[in-house]
C-alpha cells in the first residue's frame, strides 16, 4: 500500500432517537477519506459482543479498510441528542474497546507509510490507548502529517493531554471553544490571528484551522491566512461535520492542492454533511463539487 492516511482513535455506535449509526472522530474522518478516493485505514478496537461484530459488518459495508482489535471491553457507544439547530451533547460510554486500542507490528508498518494520520484527545483518556497513539506517531515517517483534530469532550482532557497534542502536531484543527480553552491555558489575549499565530510559532505547527460552526473558519498556514463562509444549507444535525472538514482538507492538501482550495472543499463537505443525519452519510460528490463558499480576504 502506498500513500496511506490513517485514522486512529475510537470507532464506536452514535445512537440516536431514530437508530444507530457509525461514529467515532477518526471513524468519520477516514469513512470521508476513502468516499473521496484515497488510501484510508481505521486503526482502533471494538469488543467481543453483538455491538462489535454488526459495527465491522458496517465498517465493510460503507468500503472502509480497518485494523481492528478486538477487546474483552464493550463496544463503545455514545448517547447523541441535538437542539432544534442540529447541535449535538454526547453521553460517551467508558471503559470501551476503544480505550485499550494495542499498538501491533501491522499498526506500526502502517505508520511507517503513512502520508498523514489524524488523531484527537478523546481516545487519550485512558493510558493504553495514549501509549498506542503517541508509539504510533513516534512511528511516522518525517513526511507524514499530524492532524490533530482536538474535539474536547465532556471531562476526558486536561491540560497535559492538550499540550501533547500541540507537540506532536503538524495540522492543528479547533473550533472557537477549543481556542479559548487553549488561550486560558497559554494566558494568551487578542484576536485569533495573533491567537495562532503564537500557538504555530511556540509549537512548531505549520497549519492552523479554527472553526466558527455556520460562521466559517479561518486557516493559518506558515503566517498566511484565509476566512471563509459556508454556503447556506438546512441543517440535520452537526455530527460529524467537523470530521468531514478535516478530511476534505487533508484530501486536496495530500493530493497537491493548495491550502486555499483545501480550505475551501473542507468547507464544502462539512456544510453538505450538516444536511445528512449521522457523521458518515452517503454523499453525492457532484453537489458538493458545485458548492460555493464566501471568502472574506
Amino acid at each position: 500500500m502506498d500513500k496511506i492516511i490513517a485514522g486512529i482513535g475510537e470507532v464506536l455506535w452514535d445512537i440516536f432517537p431514530d437508530g444507530k449509526y457509525l461514529g467515532g472522530a477518526p471513524t468519520n474522518f477516514i469513512y470521508h477519506i476513502n468516499r473521496l478516493g484515497n488510501n484510508g485505514v481505521l486503526i482502533s478496537s471494538v469488543g467481543n459482543d453483538t455491538n462489535g461484530s454488526e459495527l465491522t459488518k458496517e465498517l465493510a459495508v460503507k468500503g472502509m479498510k480497518y485494523l481492528l482489535e478486538i477487546s474483552e471491553k464493550p463496544t463503545g457507544t455514545v448517547i447523541v441528542s441535538t437542539d432544534t439547530y442540529g447541535s449535538p451533547t454526547y453521553e460517551i460510554s467508558e471503559n470501551t474497546a476503544w480505550d485499550e486500542i494495542i499498538l501491533n507490528d501491522d499498526s506500526i508498518e502502517i505508520a511507517k507509510k503513512c502520508t498523514a494520520v489524524c488523531f484527537g484527545t478523546l481516545p487519550l483518556r485512558y493510558q493504553q490507548t495514549k501509549i498506542s497513539i503517541f508509539g504510533f506517531l513516534s512511528n511516522t515517517n518525517e513526511k507524514c502529517l499530524n492532524v490533530c483534530d482536538l474535539n474536547l469532550r465532556q471531562q476526558f482532557y486536561n491540560n497535559e493531554i492538550i499540550i501533547k497534542c500541540l507537540v506532536a502536531c503538524d495540522i492543528l484543527k479547533i473550533n472557537h471553544e477549543e481556542r479559548d480553552i487553549i488561550k486560558s491555558i497559554e494566558k494568551i489575549t487578542g484576536n485569533d490571528v495573533y491567537f495562532c499565530r503564537t500557538i504555530s510559532q511556540k509549537y512548531g505547527i505549520s497549519t492552523i484551522i479554527l472553526t466558527y460552526g455556520k460562521n466559517g473558519s479561518m486557516v493559518m498556514n506558515n503566517g498566511e491566512v484565509s476566512i471563509c463562509r459556508p454556503p447556506k444549507v438546512t441543517i440535520a444535525d452537526t455530527v460529524g461535520a467537523g470530521d468531514s472538514f478535516t478530511a476534505g482538507f487533508i484530501h486536496k492538501l495530500t493530493n497537491g492542492h493548495s491550502i486555499r482550495e483545501a480550505h475551501r472543499y473542507g468547507t464544502v463537505l462539512s456544510a453538505y454533511v450538516c444536511t445528512k443525519t449521522g457523521g458518515t452519510p452517503d454523499i453525492d460528490l457532484n453537489i458538493i463539487d458545485n458548492m460555493e463558499v464566501v471568502w472574506e480576504q
